[in-house]
């Protein structure tokens, strides 16, 4: 995969139409295969002095991957083999301290190619994949928070002429009652009569 950066550049990061199709690009963002390998069928070149369990947080893991590009990993008597590509490389070329404008090969003082020198493998930072971004919007809150303002004008368009429909609740509610004379005594006087019985 470092033979196809310094090839073809970021070109190979892009995919391809080519002949009325997409192609996957050369090298892939993250992983190319994630492959899950019975303990029974690992090839025989692998060293037996692998541990058992590597965490991807420990410093063995980290050391892995810097130097093998196949790395596995023993899980529960399963091997799992990680093939990072595009990932690996950033990472590498950040730690390195090779960021920067893309230089395929080593050129001397005269702008040609020197034979028998190994070309630096570097990241240029415009392969970086471009993410949209992120909008802030406002918490949604609870409905009696979203509403408030709704509620507070309904309240208001209520309260208008409150005072009036006050006193005419009061007026009905007067009117409702028995006025004062002998036929609302003689059935005041009835009803006591019918409770003693």
């Amino acid at each position: 995969m470092s033979r196809r950066l310094l090839k073809y550049g970021g070109e190979a990061l892009k995919p391809h139409f080519v002949d009325g199709r997409w192609e996957r690009p050369l090298i892939s963002k993250r992983v190319v295969s994630k492959r899950f390998i019975s303990l029974c069928f690992l090839p025989p070149f692998l060293p037996a002095s692998l541990p058992p369990l590597i965490s991807p947080s420990s410093p063995s893991f980290l050391l892995c991957m810097q130097r093998v590009p196949d790395l596995f990993i023993f899980l529960n008597h399963v091997a799992i083999l990680f093939v990072c590509q595009a990932a690996r490389l950033r990472k590498e070329a950040v730690m390195n301290g090779r960021v920067g404008p893309w230089q395929p090969s080593v050129q001397d003082s005269n702008g040609e190619k020197r034979e028998g020198t190994k070309q630096v493998l570097g990241w240029d930072p415009a392969w970086d994949t471009v993410k949209a971004p992120k909008i802030l919007r406002p918490a949604k809150l609870h409905a009696r928070e979203r509403n408030r303002e709704e509620r507070f004008q309904k309240i208001e368009t209520a309260m208008a002429g409150m005072a009036a429909k006050i006193a005419q609740h009061k007026e009905s509610m007067r009117a409702l009652k028995p006025k004062p004379g002998i036929e609302t005594l003689y059935k005041k006087v009835v009803a006591k009569a019918q409770k003693r019985r």
